[in-house]
Parts: C-alpha cells; sequence; structure tokens
C-alpha cells in the first residue's frame, strides 16, 4: 500500500491545478494527491457505482474539499463540468490507446494534456492515434521493483 501512496504523490510536481483521475477505482492517485497538495483540484471518475460510492464516503471522512466524485464513464463526462487547464492522470488504465480513446472528448476541449504513469514497457507499445502526439516523456523516481517509471504526457495535434 505504501508503494501506490508514493508513486501517487510522486505526480503533484508534474500535474497542474486542476487534475482528473482517470478510472481512479480505489482513488489512486488522486485521493493521496489531494491530500498531500490541497491547493489542487481532483476529479475523480469512477464508472463502478459501487467504487464511487466508497470514494464519496472515503473523500468526505477525509473532509477533502478539493475533490469531486463523478461516477460516470470516462467517455460520458461534460468536458464544461470540468474546468480548464486540466490535466487527465491515468495510472492503470491500460494502453495509449485505450487511453486516449477514453479521454477524447476531454483531450478535445480546452488546455488539456493526458498524462500516462507508465512503466519502461510502454516503449514496446503501440503510439498514440493519429490526432494526439506524445509532447513529453519524463522519467521520475518511483519505489517499485527495479522498474523504470515515466510520466508520458499526451496532446491532441491539432488543438483549436
Amino acid at each position: 500500500m505504501e508503494e501506490h501512496f508514493y508513486n501517487s504523490i510522486s505526480t503533484i510536481p508534474f500535474v497542474r491545478e486542476i487534475v482528473v483521475d482517470m478510472g481512479t477505482g480505489a482513488g489512486f492517485p488522486g485521493i493521496p494527491i489531494a491530500v498531500m497538495a490541497p491547493k489542487k483540484k481532483v476529479f475523480l471518475i469512477e464508472k463502478s457505482t459501487k467504487k464511487s460510492s466508497f470514494l464519496f464516503h472515503t473523500t468526505n471522512l477525509l473532509g477533502l474539499k478539493n475533490t469531486k466524485v463523478i461516477n460516470s464513464r470516462m467517455e460520458e463526462v461534460d468536458p464544461g463540468s470540468i474546468p480548464s487547464p486540466r490535466d487527465i492522470l491515468s495510472r492503470a488504465f491500460g494502453s495509449i490507446q485505450k487511453a486516449t480513446t477514453a479521454a477524447s472528448k476531454l483531450l478535445s476541449h480546452g488546455d488539456t494534456r493526458l498524462i500516462m504513469m507508465k512503466t519502461s514497457a510502454f516503449f514496446k507499445e503501440s503510439t498514440p492515434a493519429e490526432r494526439y502526439k506524445i509532447t513529453k516523456t519524463q522519467e521520475i523516481g518511483l519505489k517499485g521493483r527495479d522498474k523504470r517509471h515515466f510520466l508520458v504526457t499526451i496532446e491532441e495535434k491539432n488543438k483549436k
């Protein structure tokens, strides 16, 4: 459990003030970010009603005024409901293709970046869909079984 917290808070210097935790599950990395960086506004997106209920309870119990739980599929989130500029953070959502597809609605509106937490295995993954580009790859010092960890920033190529 300690590793999950450390990995989550290691992203804080690299994300902007509005953080969208895509497919948050049990609240990683969103809840640790909200606790350790109270000036950041964290949106926890989770499609499972059961997990969302847990997130509502946990954020209320912790008194986190800087979080909002949204019980929805990422693809169905209204871009107008989350201020911009914003960073969508993906910790364990899946491949670059899957994440960009799920986040495409938000990525195409306003100043939005997708930041994926990846191990070096990501270099073997396919590249993002044609309309996206990797704009930055930042190695970060995360605890974890001799694996190298990276934050991979993805943006839309032709932003309006």
